[in-house]
């Protein structure tokens, strides 16, 4: 397999994720697929930035440890990443910017090239602050690439900026790459157009690949704090207002933003908020009132590290438990875990027609290594997944129309929009009668509960078994939840190479489950290696409680960083 990775590190405002970006659409553009992901400190302003974006002539899932070559805006990047680089692989230096010295090149096996950067920037195109394009230019020369290809992604990306803007990082691009073309540091280093195989293709993140699905859905109500990872949603969602006919309402904090989707739910939209668990931790007290007057409102939560403030620009799958026990008392609600753009758009639909159906409140998990990196993703179908809108009625009701009638077989009544002729009820936050009215009777307490936990069955039948990836049968079996699926598929590829049979179990659905159904399915796979982001097997310890179900081994990181495929490998030889 054909296959590079770019790495881009220096000071916060130099420009990197606009490089990285710039990478994978050039490459995405010659018929490659692309995949990217970065680090960056909770900053206001500084602090160290990396990207890394890789491409290869096959599908990729996630990122890999190997770095080929390595664009250093600064000395520090030279001395955090030089040895994570391949053997063979180049460093790229502004000359006088950053001057090496012998003690600062720990590696014999790399090409470390110093080049004008800065000063043929001001040369060309008389702006300094586009040496990050003459250096990027200079890294496609190594490869191969077409740079009427760069030029055409600057034209694109600049267009709003002016014509001077556009030519003068053109006039940069061909400075650079004439720079880059002096160095042919890899006979296999060669990426001219290829076909991918598909007509369209995009380079989405997850953030983005929710927000289109949550438009397909008919959503129409995004409100919502800023929250990393989760805040992107906000902005991709806003810059739909006009063309898709939405509204975004940036709330004043985050009880307010679940309270207003919840309200707008009993209104007839269908809408959601976007957070991560800082956030929804100010949250709990509005999904109970959720839970109580039987809305079904969607919550998106992209995960990163705590408790409190914690790591807030990293990467996590520590909330599992925390959503699924948030709000005092017990009630039904739905956890989803999409593993990938596809699963995040077509999931987050799904989303809708469960908060809809069932009238219960529907969590969606990501984490900011899925929102935030960038995916080559195929053309995505908006039809797809039919609306469903459950039991609502429009016409007018019958004089004895109660909402909360406890005598239906599912545990959902149906629901009235407000302005149905018969439809009057009562939704406040206390136990309630059949018309809404607050009830401290046990025998309606009682009555109301099980109706609400009746639909737990309903909702477990519904939602899939996990999903098995791969050969049927394999030595070992990767389980897998969310965005931990993108890089078991690395690694499955990896050791299928290697002649080792592998296979995985992914959940994109967590709760709730047929567990009955599930302890049968999980049976067929005796040789089992658990992989979750969090310290204490969140999830594998849900499957114990509900399966009785115990992996033969269990692979945790907790540091913030996205699992590497590699370290998954090293995992399986060692069990195997």
């Amino acid at each position: 397999m054909k296959d590079i990775t770019f790495c881009v590190g220096g000071p916060a405002g130099q420009g990197i994720k606009t490089v990285g970006f710039n990478f994978g659409k050039v490459m995405l553009r010659l018929g490659y697929y692309v995949h990217d992901n970065d680090e960056y400190p909770s900053l206001i302003k500084g602090g160290h930035n990396v990207l890394w974006a890789r491409a290869a002539d096959e599908k990729i899932h996630s990122h890999d440890s190997k770095t080929h070559i390595l664009l250093a805006l600064d000395k520090n990047t030279v001395r955090k990443y030089q040895d994570q680089m391949e053997s063979g692989g180049v460093i790229i230096v502004d000359e006088k910017k950053i001057k090496l010295k012998d003690e600062d090149k720990t590696r014999e096996d790399l090409h470390y090239i110093s080049l004008p950067l800065f000063k043929t920037a001001v040369e060309v195109a008389g702006n300094a602050i586009m040496f990050n394009t003459v250096g990027l230019a200079a890294a496609f020369a190594m490869l191969g690439v077409d740079i009427e290809i760069y030029k055409q992604v600057l034209a694109d990306q600049f267009a709003s900026k002016g014509a001077d803007i556009v030519s003068g990082n053109q006039a940069a691009a061909q400075a650079g790459y004439d720079l880059g073309k002096k160095f042919k540091p890899h006979k296999d280093w060669d990426f001219p157009a290829q076909e991918r195989g598909d007509d369209k293709a995009y380079f989405l993140t997850g953030n983005q690949a929710i927000t289109y699905g949550a438009v397909a859905a008919g959503c129409k109500l995004l409100c919502s704090y800023p929250m990393t990872p989760a805040s992107s949603v906000m902005e991709f969602f806003g810059d739909l207002e006009n063309s898709h006919n939405v509204v975004l309402k940036h709330v004043e904090d985050e009880i307010a933003a679940l309270n207003m989707t919840t309200g707008a739910w009993h209104a007839g939209a269908r809408a959601m908020v976007a957070t991560s668990g800082g956030g929804f931790v100010l949250m709990a007290e509005a999904l109970g009132f959720a839970a109580i007057s039987e809305a079904g409102p969607v919550i998106f939560i992209a995960m990163r590290p705590g408790p409190a403030t914690g790591v807030p620009t990293f990467t996590g799958q520590a909330d599992l438990r925390f959503v699924l026990h948030a709000g005092q008392d017990e009630f039904p609600r739905i956890i989803l875990a999409p593993g990938d753009n596809e699963e995040c758009f077509y999931l987050m639909q799904e989303a809708f027609n469960l908060g809809d159906v069932y009238q219960t409140p529907v969590i969606v998990l990501s984490d900011k290594f899925l929102a935030e990196s960038h995916f080559t993703t195929p053309a995505l179908d908006d039809q797809r997944v039919p609306i469903k809108k459950g039991k609502v009625t429009f016409d007018q009701l019958p004089e004895d129309y109660v909402r909360y009638q406890v005598d239906v077989k599912d545990g959902v009544s149906t629901r009235a929009i407000p302005g149905t002729k018969g439809g009057c009820f009562l939704a406040n936050s206390y136990e309630h009668d059949e018309h809404g009215f607050a009830t401290e009777e046990a025998d309606m307490v009682l009555k109301q509960r099980d109706k609400r936990h009746q639909k737990i069955a309903a909702i477990a039948s519904e939602l899939p078994m996990p999903a098995l990836i791969g050969p049927e049968k394999a030595g070992l079996t990767l389980v897998t939840w969310g965005s931990t699926k993108m890089v078991a598929r690395e690694a499955m590829r990896a050791l299928e190479s290697e002649g080792v049979s592998v296979n995985i179990l992914h959940f994109s659905c967590l709760f709730p489950l047929d567990w009955e159904k599930l302890k049968n399915e999980l049976a067929k796979y005796p040789k089992t290696l658990f992989i979750e982001g969090n310290g204490e097997g969140q999830f594998q310890g849900i499957l114990k409680q509900y399966t009785d179900f115990v992996p033969t081994d269990a692979y945790h990181r907790i540091d913030g960083r996205p699992f590497y495929p590699e370290e998954l490998v090293e995992k399986v030889r060692e069990m195997l």
